[in-house]
């Protein structure tokens, strides 16, 4: 499947661990996880391929730990929808910056997709967003 957000065919072989998405139109990530949900055949009636995180609730430690975690109901892909509130903002503590550096550079190979979003103007410098664009691209994949 074409995804127009990305510009490129996604498919099992294509997907990456990881997909972050920032700035003002949020909704365009949304769109993302049904194209997902389309290109890997996933059931739009089994919300158990799909997990959402709050980070205004929980830590990143919580979605490392999802995502090491090998999910109840075995299914073939399961996607981990990462929302980061707007005050959150985009700061780390160095716990949190450990846990994404030991994590990212090289994910286990599950099939299991992170999708994070950070909704809202974000500065191109700001700590979270530095961390993930020096992830390789087979690891992380970005998008404004």
């Amino acid at each position: 499947m074409y995804s127009f957000l990305l510009k490129k065919e996604i498919s099992d072989k294509t997907i990456v661990p990881c997909y972050f998405f920032w700035g003002e139109e949020a909704f365009l990530a949304f769109q993302f996880i049904q194209e997902l949900r389309e290109s890997l055949n996933l059931p739009d009636d089994q919300e158990h391929n799909v997990e959402r995180l709050n980070l205004g609730d929980q830590s990143w430690m919580d979605v490392i730990d999802s995502a090491r975690t090998i999910p109840f109901f075995i299914s073939s892909w399961r996607i981990l929808v990462v929302e980061i509130p707007k005050d959150k903002g985009s700061n780390l503590t160095a716990t949190e910056d450990k846990i994404l550096n030991d994590y990212f550079p090289s994910p286990p190979a599950t099939q299991t997709i992170i999708l994070i979003i950070l909704p809202g103007k974000t500065r191109r410098n700001s700590p979270l967003l530095k961390l993930f664009s020096a992830f390789p691209s087979s690891s992380v994949c970005m998008k404004e």
